[in-house]
């Protein structure tokens, strides 16, 4: 038989949004720059997808539903990074955000910064180099909505060298694993278990680092 269904309708948010660069960095092409608005906990739709940014910067998010976000961006190229999100004039670390539905001016700015820091190394168990070694850094203070924005990883080649490029000067904790164990970081406490003991590292803008990183177990 026929069901009904009723439900309540309403619509989001429109968002006005720019791209900044920091005073004194050079500008990237705006243009090539992607932008996903990706609900946390939730699914992306179409129309939470801005075309790429005009030649000024200026972009228009449409019909956002107020509730928490991470914006993503990709295309920067290489030699830049994400500075910093604020929304409404708030920082949003690792641009995650909360809608505010009932702000009566919706604003968002990309500070972009040709700065970035480099972290280069080799994993290692005892003097032997570990190859295909999955690499982690977490900035820090972890994000407390979620720890998957903080995280950047890598794989080791065959002789376990590595290379972290466009990161954002910062605080982070770091540590190795066998390409063997990967899995296991997706086990409950692992990763914090791991993250207690990693190792901590500071990157200045433009600074570069290089590591010999001992390899762990889970």
């Amino acid at each position: 038989k026929n069901v009904e269904i009723k439900t309540g309708m309403g619509r989001g948010v429109d968002i006005g949004g720019r791209l900044v660069v920091t005073e004194g960095a050079r500008k990237p092409d705006w243009k090539a720059i992607s932008l996903l608005l990706d609900p946390i906990g939730g699914f992306q739709f179409a129309d939470e997808s801005p075309g790429p940014p005009d030649a000024a910067g200026a972009f228009r998010l449409v019909n956002v539903e107020p509730r928490d976000y991470r914006l993503r961006i990709s295309g920067l190229g290489k030699g830049f990074y994400v500075k910093e999100v604020r929304y409404n004039g708030a920082r949003a670390d690792d641009g995650v955000f909360a809608v505010n539905g009932g702000a009566l001016d919706q604003k968002l700015e990309i500070e972009v910064d040709d700065k970035p820091a480099v972290l280069t190394g080799t994993v290692k168990d005892g003097d032997h180099a570990v190859g295909e070694a999955h690499v982690v850094l977490v900035r820090w203070p972890v994000n407390p909505q979620d720890r998957r924005v903080s995280t950047t990883t890598t794989t080791a080649d065959a002789d376990g060298k590595f290379q972290l490029m466009g990161l954002v000067p910062a605080e982070y904790r770091y540590f190795a694993i066998r390409a063997a164990a990967k899995d296991k970081l997706q086990e409950p406490y692992v990763m914090d278990g791991l993250l207690q003991s990693a190792k901590k590292i500071t990157l200045a803008a433009n600074g570069m680092q290089t590591l010999e990183v001992e390899v762990v177990n889970p």
